[in-house]
Parts: C-alpha cells; sequence; structure tokens
C-alpha cells in the first residue's frame, strides 16, 4: 500500500524528500542497527507505534522487482567506518540467529510512520570487504514451497500404514 503523497512524488518529484531507512535486527543485539540514507540523524515513527533514531549513513540500496520469479531480493552495502555494523553482524552470524532487516520509506513533510508498507526480509548472505558490508536478503520463496503444505505419514494420519 503505498500513500498519495508518495505516489505523487515518485511521479513528480515533489518538494519532498523521500527517506529510505534500515532496521537490522537479531536476538544477540543489545538494539537494532538502525540507518537512514544520507548524512542527517532522524527520529522517525514506525508502523508498530515505536519512535526509532535513524542514523544518516551512506549506503546503496536496490528496490526489489516486482515480478513472477516468487523470489524477491534486497541487496544493499553499509559504509562500515566505526566497524559497528561488521561487529554486530558477525556476532549474530556465529550464534546463527536469524538477522531480520526492515526497509521502509517516509517523506520528511511526515516522520510519523512510513509512507509505504515496510518490506521484512531475512539475510541470506552478508560480507564484509574493507570498509563496507554487503548484505543479501529476501523474502519468503512462493516457488519452492510444497504443495499441499500438510504431509500425510503415519504420524499425522496413523490409519495409513494399514494401506
Amino acid at each position: 500500500m503505498v500513500s498519495e503523497v508518495l505516489k505523487r512524488v515518485y511521479a513528480s518529484g515533489g518538494s519532498e524528500m523521500i527517506l529510505l531507512t534500515l532496521e537490522i535486527k537479531a536476538p544477540s543485539f543489545v538494539e537494532p542497527i538502525c540507518l537512514v540514507q544520507g548524512f542527517q540523524d532522524w527520529t522517525l515513527g514506525t508502523e508498530d507505534g515505536r519512535t526509532l533514531l535513524f542514523r544518516g549513513a551512506p549506503f546503496s540500496y536496490s528496490r526489489q522487482k516486482n515480478d513472477n520469479r516468487g523470489k524477491n531480493t534486497l541487496r544493499f552495502a553499509i559504509d562500515n567506518i566505526s566497524g559497528e555494523a561488521q561487529e554486530y553482524i558477525e556476532l549474530a552470524m556465529s550464534n546463527r540467529e536469524k538477522i531480520t532487516v526492515i526497509a521502509r520509506e517516509y517523506l520528511d513533510s511526515d516522520l510519523s510512520a512510513p509512507q509505504r508498507a515496510p518490506v521484512y526480509m531475512e539475510v541470506q548472505d552478508a560480507r564484509i570487504n574493507g570498509s563496507a558490508v554487503q548484505i543479501d536478503c529476501g523474502q519468503y520463496n512462493i516457488l519452492n514451497t510444497r504443495w499441499p503444505r500438510l504431509t500425510y505419514n503415519t504420524e499425522f494420519a496413523p490409519g495409513l500404514r494399514f494401506l
């Protein structure tokens, strides 16, 4: 769901500025890593009523494609000058934890909530190259899902052993 204002900004540019944000979290993180594209820090509201400080950070972001492949991916790279992102990601990966990335889009005219429904993804691969952390995320892959999901076996349906 995209707000009307965001549609207008995409179509005509408008005077508003689009803020792309990432929230990266895992169970071992003390607090989530909250980043906004650019060099200015922003305090933004989330869809669940939280207010978070998103730190300005230079990162590249490639939005997912809307296609019928069934596997949508998001790839981004974070400038890792302070080393904090590398430390957090390595900790979560060494603990074999699920790392979740939430991508949100805001307009600078309305900081209370995202203008588009957030995209929740799970980190599939993370690489650390010098002063950058490159992360590949993906959503649920519906094409490689078994159907019907319920498997009839002797544990689920004990009467099958008599067939």
